[in-house]
């Protein structure tokens, strides 16, 4: 709920009945277990591959593909 729906950790302990520190808890245990996990995306990537690409056929540098 708290990853797919959205949903704060004090909804998800009204709708399942238990306080919200169990809630977060077992978010944690979740990661721990591997269950979720969270990954960091560089946001300028496709930008940086294609300024590469260019800069590659501008100075007629050797493909490394």
């Amino acid at each position: 709920m708290y990853y797919l729906e959205d949903a704060t950790q004090v909804e998800i302990a009204s709708r399942l009945g238990v306080s919200r520190p169990t809630v977060s808890r077992l978010v944690a245990e979740a990661r721990k277990a591997g269950l979720v996990r969270i990954e960091v995306v560089d946001p300028f990537q496709d930008e940086t591959v294609a300024l590469a690409e260019r800069l590659q056929v501008v100075l007629a540098l050797p493909s490394e593909r």
